[in-house]
């Protein structure tokens, strides 16, 4: 089953990601000064996804509840799951 792996960020043709602990601010020591990427996430699959897409299959895999009402994934969420899964 495909899930959400963390922040990523796509610029130039490549996808940037650190950890799963990571935010989108903290990608962006690998980008050349300036850069403007886009924000999503990578997947268990190498995949990636844009916040919307990424809010909907948080929202099946339950990383998110199905009644939040962002309709974007924040790097936030997806940290807040992974720590209550190691507490």
């Amino acid at each position: 089953m495909q899930t959400l792996y963390g922040a990523a960020l796509r610029f130039g043709g490549k996808i940037y990601c650190k950890s799963f602990m990571s935010q989108h601010s903290d990608i962006y020591e690998f980008l050349p000064e300036g850069a403007n990427p886009e924000k999503g996430f990578l997947t268990s699959d190498g995949e990636f996804l844009d916040r919307s897409d990424a809010m909907k299959l948080a929202k099946k895999t339950g990383i998110v509840s199905e009644n939040t009402t962002s309709s974007m994934l924040l790097s936030n969420h997806l940290i807040v799951y992974y720590q209550r899964l190691v507490r």
